[in-house]
């Protein structure tokens, strides 16, 4: 509460460096501070998912598994 949350672009030139070794990845506003993430491949899926949080700087992206009910 209180905190505003970054844009898709903000989070994207934030993660770009650090995610610099991952074929094409995308990033999709959910709202509220969720966003949803596609990937190229499962391996690169794999390797974001064995950290489980991401120094943003300020802030951090936790990640967790979702599925459309």
């Amino acid at each position: 509460k209180g905190s505003t949350h970054l844009s898709v672009v903000a989070v994207k030139n934030k993660l770009t460096p650090v995610w610099k070794d991952l074929a094409r990845w995308g990033i999709t506003s959910l709202g509220k501070g969720f966003y949803e993430f596609s990937f190229s491949s499962l391996e690169d899926v794999r390797r974001v998912r064995s950290i489980a949080s991401w120094n943003l700087n300020p802030g951090t992206l936790k990640l967790f598994a979702w599925s459309k009910p």
